[in-house]
């Protein structure tokens, strides 16, 4: 979806401190310079105004002089909580209208703007500082304040009439400067830029009214303050990919009140829907608030429940697969009782359920509390049930009873032979396998042996020696609690490669050393091995590699 970043200064603009070496510093007149200029850099407002003034028969300091990065005394102080500083500066003869003076190409105001000194900008604007003179990436210093909400900073620029044509669109983001102040939701500025002659029916470069900006930066008052305009703006035109509308772009920025704005100002996401590839709901899940989907669903009422089950243009998943798996539990609860269907399969690569997608145990509560999610078993792509998905996502000990008291079926297994427990051994997390374990629905074989001889002790043991997950004994003594087999556990020795955390090799062995257990097929027993002795070569090249680098 278009949304264009917003006016954000880049995050080096005001922290590359001088002093950088000045022309001839190791002159009088080039210490008298680095010397105002470190205390300027470390905030000492007093310093710098005692070194800036000139003792009899002294060397005055350069204010025109630069350092090695074309960094100026008054670029400098702009910005840097030294109003008296710039205005001395000033004062002295430092130019303040000129050509970029940083890095990123910002001039003085530009530095002042964002930092939102007001006190800076006006000392820089009295002294004939240009407000609509580019930087290097276009962006005018207008259009600059605009975007970051500083409307005393916007009218203080309008005031000086010489902001040329507010009207332009320029800069990387492609933003005139209303369009910008919309996108902050700064309605004082939007009505200083509009009493200043600023086109209220423009598109910026990407083809967003200046709706679809107040849209996007979810503010209320925004939306409500172009929609009070004449002419009033057309709430349902899209932009000029035909991808989204000012009610699509307030969904996905997650604000239930510019949504209902938009709604009560006759936005339809009937019509919307049937030109545009999104949906509003859609949208409204992306942004993961519940809010945004509940907002959707009242207000745009059928409009928005017509369209329910159509998949997204963007993700292609439909709108209660995208809260699912975002674990929007409310969401999910509405949109069930606004109708979609809860039993649909994505159009994604496995042709997954909402259930195999839920992220939380409250989603998973939600949908199975509908009694609308089907049969509950039902594999994708893979051949795996939503008890083995939740089960490799890491789903809660939650999430698998209600499954398990719903039905599901414990002991299915995909054509490798895996199943839900070796998925949860994997995952190295006690709590859902405990559930699974202590269910009386639990009829599985806990030695369960899947491709290239994996039993679920096994994957439990390899899962705590990983360098990506934390060391969890407590799944390899659950298991054993439980009968796991021992002996089907490769041990390595203690001096041999990598190292295994001792917990878990410890309750092996000395479960293995309590009984002869149940001895497995050479053949399986000897895949685990080359398996486990695989996973321990791994992490060794892997310490090798590390200790090569250090």
């Amino acid at each position: 979806m278009p949304l264009a970043a917003p006016h954000r200064p880049p995050a080096a603009a005001l922290c590359r401190c001088p002093p950088a070496e000045p022309p001839a510093a190791d002159t009088p007149e080039g210490a008298a310079w680095l010397a105002v200029a470190k205390a300027i850099c470390d905030g000492r407002e007093d310093v710098a105004l005692e070194l800036l003034k000139v003792p009899a028969g002294g060397t005055p300091v350069d204010v025109a002089a630069e350092d090695e990065d074309g960094m100026t005394l008054l670029c400098s102080a702009a910005g840097r909580g030294v109003p008296a500083v710039v205005r001395r500066l000033l004062a002295l003869g430092a130019a303040a209208a000129g050509g970029a003076c940083d890095e990123h190409g910002n001039t003085a105001l530009h530095r002042a703007v964002m930092a939102g000194s007001l006190a800076d900008v006006e000392a820089l604007l009295g002294a004939g500082a240009d407000p609509g003179e580019p930087r290097s990436d276009g962006t005018t210093a207008l259009t600059s304040a605009a975007g970051s909400g500083h409307d005393g900073i916007v009218s203080a620029m309008l005031s000086t009439g010489r902001c040329g044509d507010v009207s332009a669109v320029r800069g990387y983001v492609g933003d005139a400067p209303l369009h910008a102040a919309a996108r902050s939701g700064s309605v004082r500025a939007m009505a200083a830029l509009v009493g200043a002659g600023a086109d209220a029916g423009a598109r910026n470069r990407g083809g967003l009214t200046v709706l679809m900006c107040a849209a996007s930066g979810g503010s209320a008052a925004a939306v409500d303050a172009v929609l009070s305009w004449r002419p009033r703006a057309d709430v349902n035109a899209a932009d000029l990919s035909g991808s989204a509308t000012a009610l699509h772009l307030a969904a996905e920025s997650g604000s239930g009140g510019a949504v209902r704005a938009l709604a009560a100002a006759g936005a339809s996401a009937g019509a919307a829907d049937a030109e545009c590839r999104w949906t509003v709901l859609g949208s409204a899940a992306m942004s993961g608030s519940d809010g945004a989907v509940l907002a959707v669903l009242g207000a745009c009422g059928g409009d928005a429940s017509a369209t329910i089950d159509r998949p997204d243009g963007g993700t292609g998943l439909p709108a209660l697969h995208v809260a699912a798996a975002s674990g929007m539990a409310a969401a999910v609860r509405a949109m069930v009782a606004a109708g979609a269907d809860a039993s649909l399969r994505a159009a994604d690569d496995l042709g997954s359920t909402p259930l195999m997608l839920a992220a939380s145990d409250e989603t998973a509560a939600a949908l199975l509390e509908s009694g609308a999610c089907g049969d509950v078993d039902a594999t994708d792509a893979r051949g795996m049930t939503a008890l083995m998905r939740l089960a490799e996502a890491g789903a809660g000990a939650g999430a698998v009873t209600g499954l398990l008291e719903a039905g599901a079926d414990a002991s299915a297994s995909t054509a490798a032979g895996v199943t839900a427990l070796h998925l949860m051994a994997q995952s190295g997390r006690a709590g859902p396998m405990g559930a699974l374990l202590c269910s009386e629905r639990f009829h599985g074989d806990v030695d369960a042996v899947a491709s290239g001889g994996m039993t679920p002790l096994v994957l439990a043991v390899a899962a705590s020696m990983s360098r990506h997950r934390a060391p969890s004994p407590a799944v390899v003594r659950l298991l054993l609690e439980h009968g796991a087999d021992p002996a089907a556990v490769f041990l390595p020795r203690p001096d041999g490669p990598g190292g295994w955390p001792g917990e878990a090799v410890r309750l092996v062995a000395e479960a293995a050393a309590a009984g002869p257990g149940r001895v497995r097929g050479q053949r399986g027993w000897h895949r685990a091995h080359r398996r486990l002795r695989l996973v321990l070569w791994r992490r060794a090249v892997t310490d090798n590699r590390a200790t090569a680098t250090a």
